[in-house]
């Protein structure tokens, strides 16, 4: 992050009512008129709902493989 001003991971979190959550991580590195490092901004989205649907896709792809190859 302080070479390239940016850095994004994903992380794992867990919610209040016990569920689980996936999250994107992007922190932003700040700089001070001088250009020295100083500290950085944490943006959080959670992509929960994104991961719930590819594997909704994922299972339905399979699905739809196995029948195709069943037909043939």
């Amino acid at each position: 992050m302080l070479l390239l001003g940016r850095a994004e991971l994903d992380a794992h979190g867990c919610r209040v009512g016990g569920g689980q959550s996936g999250l994107e991580v992007l922190l932003v590195a700040i700089h001070d008129y001088k250009m020295r490092f100083v500290g950085h901004h944490c943006l959080v989205l959670d992509r929960t709902r994104e991961k719930v649907l590819e594997a909704q896709v994922e299972e339905l792809t399979r699905a739809l493989e196995q029948r195709a190859g069943v037909a043939r």
